[in-house]
């Protein structure tokens, strides 16, 4: 309330974006207009009022598909501060345990599973799977990205063979190649899947259809910075045989929101479906499937 303050710009870092909004526009009365929420250039586009108005049918039919009242209330918290840009909006979902734990014994793998970790990075999701399940399972982990890939093997080293099956390669919806580029400081933990000529390396694509041809698949985590869409085509053959649970970060572009329930869907439509959260962000999206 200082009259200083009043036309100065104030930065406020915090994680509790929904605690600080209601702060700021209920005890402190600032307008909406001007309190911005961080908005990261991989979310910029999520927040286009005319996108969420086109696809309101698409959005009607998510918030009725989801299995229980947590993940509804989540996804309105989270179709109302895309459409709005109020933080005080944002809530959690309190069955979102850890990383990939949502509070349900269905959606997580079980002891003895075939794990397929598409974006495995450096092994963390293998290691708590693994240390969930006591060791008793078989993880198969895709990683294209070098740097990431060596401590990947490091890690399947420190467990008997086979448990932790490191893959040099991407999933993609055919075989071939993409250039794997990785922009910003952080580019050994988001590298992204680019063009030709978009400078970067080569890696290879292929489908999981084609990895797993012959081996039944029980769990697929996908986290792969914009290509979920790519791979679950290149395993669809293997989401109908197998109906393997899932759970597929739905949140790097702007639209896979819906579609990427919608393509599960055209692929095997007899599933439960929950929605949570990457645990350290609200704003990062993380669907599961569990088919019946």
């Amino acid at each position: 309330h200082h009259p200083d303050l009043r036309t100065l710009p104030i930065v406020v870092s915090t994680e509790a974006q929904s605690a600080v909004g209601r702060q700021l526009l209920d005890d402190l009365g600032v307008p909406l207009a001007r309190v911005f929420s961080q908005v990261s250039d991989m979310l910029r586009g999520h927040y286009r009022t005319s996108l969420l108005r086109e696809h309101r049918a698409d959005l009607e039919w998510l918030l009725g598909r989801v299995a229980d009242e947590e993940s509804r209330a989540y996804l309105e918290s989270v179709i109302r501060v895309r459409w709005t840009m109020d933080p005080s909006q944002s809530r959690r979902n309190a069955h979102v345990r850890g990383q990939y734990l949502y509070d349900h014994p269905d959606t997580a793998p079980q002891p003895g599973d075939l794990i397929v970790d598409c974006g495995a990075y450096i092994g963390d999701t293998a290691r708590e799977f693994l240390e969930r399940l006591g060791g008793q399972a078989s993880i198969h982990a895709l990683e294209p990205f070098p740097a990431n890939f060596a401590k990947l093997e490091a890690l399947a080293a420190s467990w008997p063979p086979g448990t932790v099956v490191p893959m040099k390669l991407a999933a993609g919806a055919a075989k071939g190649t993409a250039t794997l580029t990785a922009p910003g400081e952080e580019a050994s933990m988001y590298p992204h899947l680019g063009t030709a000529g978009s400078g970067g390396m080569t890696v290879s694509l292929e489908r999981l259809d084609d990895l797993f041809a012959g081996m039944p698949v029980d769990y697929v985590k996908m986290d792969i910075e914009g290509a979920e869409m790519d791979a679950l085509r290149g395993g669809a053959a293997l989401i109908a045989r197998d109906t393997p649970t899932m759970v597929i970060a739905s949140y790097h572009r702007p639209d896979d929101l819906w579609r990427i329930p919608r393509l599960v869907e055209s692929i095997e439509p007899h599933f439960r479906l929950y929605a949570g959260h990457n645990h350290g962000t609200v704003h990062e999206v993380e669907l599961y499937f569990v088919f019946d």
